[in-house]
């Protein structure tokens, strides 16, 4: 059984909604299409602690990866 493409996938866990935009917005330089979740929570004090994470499709993930990395080190 094949995985579905369009299947959500967590790429990155980060701390706050400027880190994810920032990722996100590299993600769409390279024609990956990405979304962010948990931006209301991690925007919390530290009562509740979150994260957000940025979220790409199944078929994008291992390029998002390797974008990532690329991203990382600029």
């Amino acid at each position: 059984m094949t995985a579905d493409a369009n299947k959500p996938e967590i790429l990155a866990r980060v701390e706050n909604h400027v880190i994810a935009t920032a990722i996100v917005t590299g993600l769409a330089a390279h024609g990956i299409q990405a979304s962010t979740t948990g931006d209301y929570t991690a925007a919390f004090a530290a009562h509740a602690p979150g994260d957000v994470q940025v979220i790409v499709r199944h078929a994008d993930l291992a390029k998002a990866q390797k974008v990532l990395i690329e991203l990382q080190q600029e």
